[in-house]
């Protein structure tokens, strides 16, 4: 299994909700951090949630423009099916302007698992994918062992966080409102002393009163920064790097065909 020079971080966000808008202004500018976006296209097209949860389309295409922003697609209504696939794909590449680019792809509830995607690679290229990220989360898999994954990762579960070079499947560790800090920060260093990719899977990040403390997928928006000071400091020490998805996948694949 190939290794990069250092550790590889990629922070990958759900949904594009409102609060992931803030965090690129109030947390990943000031820190410069890159992270990938990946976008519901059929929430912010119709308001699908009937709220003011989701970022708005002026919202979308400004943080597009950011330099340390990579927008991917999460469906147009949150599925798994070809023709939401496309659909969602599509209304992106409408609204930002894309034309020969390829575009990640995050499975919603990683309903596709890397034994599907590997066997569907060509079909899933062909719609115009570079990557699927999935994640720890399964069928048959409850809540309390994805928590007690992300809270107990060690050496011997290390192939879970690397990238799967061999197809277009990237691994993710959901961060569930109920991770600790701590166990954010062993991820990471192994990651570095491995010299291993580590996504992290966020999806809501906000600040205390604002959220019911047992939502499951949001997490504490103060916890978060805490978590980002360490990733700033972890990189200015030269352990790890930080970088979108895409570009993360870009530097695997060159780094196994090596």
């Amino acid at each position: 299994m190939s290794k990069f020079q250092k550790g590889v971080i990629t922070l990958s966000i759900d949904d594009g909700r409102k609060d992931a808008f803030r965090l690129v202004n109030e947390v990943l500018n000031v820190y410069n951090i890159p992270a990938t976006f990946n976008i519901i296209s059929g929430y912010i097209d119709v308001d699908c949630v009937g709220n003011k949860s989701t970022m708005t389309l002026d919202e979308l295409k400004e943080i597009s423009k950011n330099p340390l922003v990579e927008i991917a697609a999460h469906g147009y209504l949150h599925k798994n099916d070809e023709e939401d696939i496309i659909k969602g794909k599509d209304k992106l590449y409408e609204w930002l302007g894309l034309k020969d680019d390829t575009i990640g792809f995050a499975s919603p509830g990683s309903g596709m698992d890397k034994d599907y995607i590997c066997e569907n690679q060509e079909r899933l290229q062909n719609l115009g994918f570079s990557y699927i990220r999935t994640g720890f989360v399964k069928e048959g898999r409850n809540v309390e062992e994805v928590l007690a994954y992300s809270d107990t990762a060690d050496v011997n579960g290390i192939d879970e966080l690397y990238y799967q070079f061999s197809n277009m499947c990237i691994n993710s560790v959901p961060i569930l409102c109920k991770t600790t800090a701590k166990s954010m920060k062993k991820m990471v260093d192994l990651a570095a002393r491995e010299k291993a990719c580590l996504t992290l899977m966020f999806h809501s990040v906000r600040k205390k009163g604002e959220y019911d403390p047992e939502d499951l997928w949001t997490y504490d928006y103060d916890k978060f920064v805490e978590f980002i000071k360490y990733l700033s400091q972890k990189r200015d020490n030269g352990e790890i790097e930080i970088l979108t998805t895409k570009d993360a996948f870009i530097k695997g694949k060159e780094a196994a065909s090596l």
